[in-house]
């Protein structure tokens, strides 16, 4: 049997590690100035193809969950031999996506599971690739979706917010709310874990920041199962290759893999 897995763009997985593990991407919607583009089409800067003055101060950006229809069209991208698919979407706490994909699976011609990850970027980026592991392998669709609700268990996703302008053009935070974060140099630090989001005290400057979400990871690796890392940032931002060999320094010998990505 040839399981198929699915996963939408929340989850920090480049279209070329996606294709290593074959693992189809359903582009989320971006909106942009009153006009919807896939997120596909927009680059790692924010800025989008065509558009270049589109995230102007004055745009707001707003994003959406794949409809049910995206789902299908992934679906039958993974070609006629597939016998049936698991769909791994981000938290359905934090979007309507996961509603989307169930849709999707009832109408789809085969059988899909579709398993909440409950996480984003990296977290979800995880709980898809241990799907598709088990899925590469030869396991059936069972298998396969159990290997992903098992990573859902043991993902942490360990984040800080370095500006709340983004937040600002989506209108969830207050101009004003920014403004004061800038004038103190203030960094958030949040933990979103089994599709809950926790915020963590906030630190003066990245350092501490990275000093806090490093001491998580190497908690996490002294369970002696191993640990699978994901550093996020801005596209060749050093802090990110400088946190990755940070935690593969720090973690004990052979529990900790990392993977740097913009």
């Amino acid at each position: 049997m040839t399981v198929a897995v699915l996963t939408d763009t929340a989850a920090a997985l480049t279209a070329e590690l996606a294709a290593d593990w074959g693992v189809q991407l359903v582009p989320l919607t971006v909106s942009v100035g009153g006009r919807a583009f896939r997120d596909t089409e927009v680059d790692l800067s924010g800025v989008l193809i065509g558009t270049p003055d589109a995230t102007g101060a004055n745009s707001r950006i707003t994003t959406a969950g794949p409809p049910p229809g995206e789902f299908l069209a992934a679906l039958d991208r993974a070609g006629p031999g597939t016998a049936a698919a698991v769909i791994v979407t981000v938290a359905s706490r934090l979007s309507g996506t996961h509603a989307a994909a169930r849709i999707a699976a009832a109408l789809a011609p085969v059988p899909v599971k579709v398993v909440d990850s409950g996480s984003a970027a990296g977290g979800q980026a995880l709980v898809a690739l241990a799907a598709a592991e088990r899925a590469r392998s030869g396991a059936g669709l069972d298998e396969a979706a159990a290997a992903a609700r098992t990573a859902t268990t043991q993902v942490r996703l360990v984040g800080c917010l370095e500006s709340l302008d983004g937040l600002v053009r989506s209108g969830r935070v207050p101009g004003l709310a920014a403004a004061a974060v800038r004038w103190v140099a203030l960094q958030f630090v949040f933990e979103l874990r089994a599709g809950s989001i926790r915020p963590l005290r906030p630190v003066g400057g990245f350092p501490v920041a990275a000093e806090r979400m490093l001491a998580r990871c190497i908690a996490d690796s002294r369970g002696g199962s191993g640990t699978d890392v994901v550093a996020l940032g801005p596209a060749g931002s050093l802090r990110v290759t400088e946190l990755t060999e940070r935690v593969a320094q720090a973690a004990p010998p052979a529990s900790s893999s990392c993977a740097g990505s913009g």
